[in-house]
């Protein structure tokens, strides 16, 4: 967010400095057909970082495995603009019990996963990975893009495999680490699972959770937890 912040600060510099700069002859017409492009370009990217705030993301999401059994957890809180919710829920088994979900990032686009994807069967000459990246991704972009569902980010329990899915869908393993997280509270989760280690997965879901719920105002319990198997 710090990013985004900084950078429509300095596009501002730009244009104040751009439109304001003194001239000692009237504009040309290329210059002001330059000047009315750079206000085009401030007014989208005004739109663009509006949508930005309010798709943020005020969430927790917590991935852990352990002898092969997956944890996916996460908190209830929604935040669009100023208005707060606390009972949403942000983590979902699929239809058949393959996969457990955890998403952070656009509501509407997590709820159009839980509801509307459907992931082919992983062929017999696939690796887990190799489904992940050519079959899995691809049904959720198939699947956000026809139902709109906007951008997120997922974690995904699947085969005793523990995946993060990106913003960009690069698909990313978490296994050999043991856990990971998304969402707003992503850096007090790590940091708290990372102290924790050696504590039952219930009891660092419940600390990492609560930790980013005490320093983040977009997360807030309850908690709620899915296991795999």
């Amino acid at each position: 967010m710090s990013n985004r912040i900084f950078l429509l600060f300095e596009t501002w510099f730009v244009i104040i400095q751009s439109l304001f700069e003194k001239r000692r002859t009237s504009p040309t017409k290329e210059e002001a057909m330059r000047k009315r492009n750079i206000l085009m370009f401030f007014l989208i990217l005004c739109v663009c970082f509006v949508y930005c705030v309010k798709n943020a993301g005020a969430t927790a999401i917590v991935g852990i495995i352990q002898d092969g059994r997956i944890w996916v957890s996460g908190d209830s809180r929604a935040v669009s603009g100023y208005t707060i919710t606390d009972d949403v829920q942000k983590v979902f088994k699929s239809e058949d019990g393959r996969f457990i979900v955890g998403f952070a990032g656009s509501l509407k686009g997590g709820q159009v996963l839980q509801y509307f994807l459907k992931v082919p069967l992983q062929e017999k000459n696939q690796t887990v990975l190799e489904f992940m990246v050519k079959t899995f991704v691809p049904a959720i972009q198939k699947c956000l893009s026809e139902k709109n569902g906007g951008m997120v980010e997922i974690i995904v329990g699947y085969k005793s495999r523990l995946f993060l899915i990106d913003s960009e869908f690069v698909v990313i393993e978490s296994t050999l680490r043991g856990f990971d997280a998304i969402g707003i509270g992503r850096a007090y989760c790590l940091g708290s699972l990372c102290a924790t280690e050696g504590m039952s997965p219930e009891q660092r879901i419940k600390i990492a959770i609560e930790a980013a719920a005490r320093f983040n105002a977009a997360v807030a319990p309850p908690i709620n937890v899915l296991t795999l198997p």
